[in-house]
């Protein structure tokens, strides 16, 4: 492109920025260590959706990717991705041939949490004469979807067994307690629910097992506690997200520092309409929902932290206008400055762009189009 190796200040705004040194760091720490404690990657793609840093995983060591829609699924697979878990349940006659269709070509697996969902997997399986494989999802503390008693566990495993073309590959729980309100705990205490979510899984394979139905994954871990759930001995597989890219919320728990965190949004500073008041260019529809620094033990407040600005803070947004609130001790800030915004929370915040800028020293060194945005069927 005509701006390669321009300084990133010379870009046009907003945008994406992804700094490709400390994407491939983060990638190259939790693929080392997984072989450390000799546990599976399989990283979640929610969170970036670009293939080509799916295939810088696999080729770290990641085992294949999770994703949690059937159309992240297809991306993945038109870009040669071979094996891929839905992290989700997949119900509904059209999803489910959609699933069979992907399950003809490549090594795929969804959850299952229902007798119901199982049938209506069971029935287009059969009759598509394709095996499906499933893991049986456990609610470790999120309340989301999952089973949270074994009894149920267990006779939903025993459904399975019995149901034609379906595989029960394993066990997978996400999300522990501490994500239902993060400014509720510390570093050790997302530690010790890691600790806490791996034994909890281990304790409902270990009695799906005596009752006879084999278990051979027991999978567990995001980004906060994949490392204390992967100490657990018998857990077999972790899925982190946010590692790749990591954001405030994520250096809040302490989960990472802020020199781990690779995205940023890139944006102009358009108005000073007051001595405390200055207007950027970058709204709810690039910085995605209001993720307020309430929610989270953070370092920061309001929405975002300001890279290399004291005294600065993102205090609220509409569509298309980012409001930062200019405190006392305030860095100096004027009109046309380019500013860059780690959000707190990246997942969303990447699903509103078309591409990642990708910069290298703070040089532009490429674009990654974001092929998987918005893929929510």
């Amino acid at each position: 492109m005509t701006f390669l190796g321009k300084n990133i200040k010379e870009l046009d705004t907003p945008r994406l920025l992804v700094n490709i040194d400390i994407l491939k760091n983060n990638i190259y720490y939790v693929a080392n260590r997984c072989k450390e404690l000799k546990i599976k990657l399989r990283p979640h793609i929610k969170t970036h959706k670009i293939p080509g840093i799916a295939h810088m995983q696999l080729d770290a060591g990641a085992i294949g990717v999770s994703v949690a829609k059937l159309g992240e699924a297809e991306v993945m697979e038109a870009n040669g991705i071979k094996d891929i878990m839905i992290a989700n349940e997949v119900i509904g006659d059209e999803k489910i041939r959609r699933l069979v269709h992907l399950a003809r070509r490549i090594n795929i697996s969804c959850l299952v949490d229902s007798n119901e969902g199982a049938v209506q997997l069971s029935k287009i399986a059969e009759k598509e004469n394709v095996e499906l494989s499933v893991y049986i999802d456990i609610d470790v503390g999120m309340k989301r979807c999952g089973i949270d008693y074994i009894p149920t566990a267990i006779q939903l495993a025993k459904q399975i067994k019995k149901l034609k073309k379906l595989k029960l590959r394993g066990i997978l729980g996400f999300g522990s307690v501490f994500f239902k309100n993060l400014s509720k705990y510390t570093k050790k205490d997302i530690k010790r629910i890691g600790i806490e979510e791996g034994k909890l899984l281990i304790k409902f394979a270990d009695s799906i097992k005596e009752s006879g139905i084999e278990i051979k994954e027991i999978i567990g871990g995001s980004t906060p506690t994949w490392k204390s759930c992967g100490s657990v001995a018998g857990i077999t597989e972790v899925q982190p997200g946010t590692y790749v890219f990591n954001d405030i919320m994520q250096v809040s728990v302490e989960a990472c520092s802020l020199k781990d965190c690779a995205a940023s949004v890139l944006s102009t500073v358009i108005s000073t309409p007051s001595p405390n008041r200055a207007i950027v260019d970058a709204g709810s529809k690039t910085l995605a929902g209001n993720c307020s620094s309430d929610c989270f033990p953070s370092i920061v407040k309001g929405h975002g932290l300001i890279k290399g600005k004291e005294g600065i803070v993102l205090k609220e947004f509409s569509e298309e206008h980012g409001v930062l609130e200019l405190r006392s001790n305030a860095s100096e800030i004027k009109i046309g400055e380019k500013i860059e915004i780690i959000p707190n929370h990246i997942c969303p915040v990447v699903n509103m762009f078309d591409e990642a800028t990708i910069i290298s020293k703070n040089s532009f060194v490429g674009i990654w189009p974001i092929l998987a945005r918005g893929k929510s069927i």
